[in-house]
């Protein structure tokens, strides 16, 4: 019987030390020589708001903006939008 050995590289996010479970299917960003789970791809930048939304399942807004730790997202709503708020980064800096 032969056996096939495979090295699954676990990365772990430059951001956060996390591992990004690469090996399981989850995303992550790529910026140069460093990867990044989308927590800390959004807070750098890397990623829209909109883009760490459909990530995370999140398919119903229209668009969204990231300020502060938190995501304004709006959707469609009547006439107008309506706006949800999804906090990521309390003041300091750490996962809510």
């Amino acid at each position: 019987m032969k056996y096939i050995e495979h090295i699954v590289r676990e990365y772990l996010c430059d951001g956060c030390g996390e591992p990004l479970g690469n090996q399981d299917g989850h995303p992550y960003i790529q910026a140069g020589e460093n990867n990044y789970c989308y927590d800390c791809a959004l807070k750098r930048g890397l990623i829209d708001a909109q883009r760490w939304l459909c990530a995370n399942g999140i398919y119903i807004y229209d668009h969204a903006v990231y300020q502060d730790g938190v995501i304004s997202a709006y959707r469609k709503w009547g006439k107008g939008f309506r706006r949800d708020v999804v906090r990521i980064f309390d003041q300091n800096g750490e996962r809510v």
